[in-house]
């Protein structure tokens, strides 16, 4: 659902002791660097009465934030049910597709070109900003409140990535499709490659809605980058029903389902009892107030021009 560079993930975790030991856990993180969302991360317990307690806590704990997501399972209705106990409601649907094998094959050996490529910079955030926002309905945009910022990539994190490239371990693949007429970013994608994997590549992957015929081309880049065997691991919500029918034709298999959802937190501001002492220009200018008498032609019932 989004890039895993966005964000220092720096949140909590928080334990539910009792005397018999632990019996549940949470851990929460910031979804934006403005920390106005979090997401909660995980939630483990014995009862749905010690989930709600820790959610709860949560919730109350965070001032920061004034939205929070998660991502669950679909058919973990346990959980369902917990959050939805708790005032999550449902934001998007998320399938995960796998490509591999002679599907993967046949894609990487197609004549499908693609479109000139640039490394995503410091520079590039702005760009990133703008497709990111345009990509997604207004509820999501609104939830996950991002900005410019949660698409800068730190200094010390590209030479880092670039360390790890010249050791031949897992970093990124970056790179963007730039529009010279538009000056805007189309497309979009983020391969965590890692030579040594077990598991499916994992895929970022954000087209423009004007150009989605850029979503062959890229897939078919990205296929010949990897290996058949474990192939690439895509990601679709159900707004976007054009990359959907890409894995389908490019032969992905789904893999599951989860559930996107939300919540709003107005936190109670605490209440404070203020004293004239607290305001010493007001309580001396107070003293010194006198009344003033109201003539004839001040009174409503003397006036005549009022009574007309």
């Amino acid at each position: 659902m989004g890039d895993g560079d966005l964000v220092e993930r720096r949140g909590y975790t928080w334990l539910a002791v009792t005397e018999s030991g632990i019996v549940g856990g949470i851990q929460v993180a910031p979804f934006n660097r403005s920390r106005s969302t979090w997401q909660v991360q995980w939630v483990t317990s014995e009862t749905l009465e010690v989930g709600s307690q820790l959610l709860r806590y949560a919730l109350e704990t965070v001032l920061e934030a004034r939205t929070w997501v998660l991502e669950v399972p679909t058919p973990d209705q346990d959980r369902l049910a917990l959050y939805r106990q708790n005032g999550f409601q449902p934001l998007a649907h998320c399938t995960y597709w796998h490509l591999h094998g002679e599907a993967l094959t046949a894609l990487a050996r197609s004549s499908l070109e693609a479109p000139p490529l640039s490394p995503v910079g410091q520079r590039d955030a702005y760009l990133r900003y703008q497709l990111d926002t345009v990509a997604m309905p207004p509820l999501v945009r609104q939830v996950f409140d991002r900005h410019p910022q949660d698409f800068v990539v730190p200094l010390w994190r590209t030479l880092w990535y670039r360390w790890r490239a010249w050791q031949g371990q897992a970093r990124p693949i970056q790179n963007y499709v730039f529009e010279p007429q538009r000056q805007a970013a189309i497309g979009y994608f983020c391969l965590w490659f890692d030579p040594q994997a077990s598991q499916p590549h994992p895929v970022d992957l954000t087209v423009h809605p004007a150009y989605t015929w850029l979503y062959p081309q890229l897939l078919a880049h990205l296929t010949r980058l990897v290996a058949p065997e474990p192939g690439l691991r895509l990601t679709c919500m159900d707004y976007q029903p054009e990359r959907e029918a890409c894995f389908r034709w490019a032969g992905a298999v789904p893999q599951g389902e989860t559930l996107w959802m939300c919540r709003s937190v107005w936190h109670k501001l605490r209440e404070a009892k203020f004293s004239f002492q607290e305001l010493p220009g007001l309580a001396e200018v107070l003293p010194h107030l006198q009344p003033v008498p109201l003539t004839q032609r001040d009174s409503f019932g003397g006036d005549q021009n009022m009574a007309q």
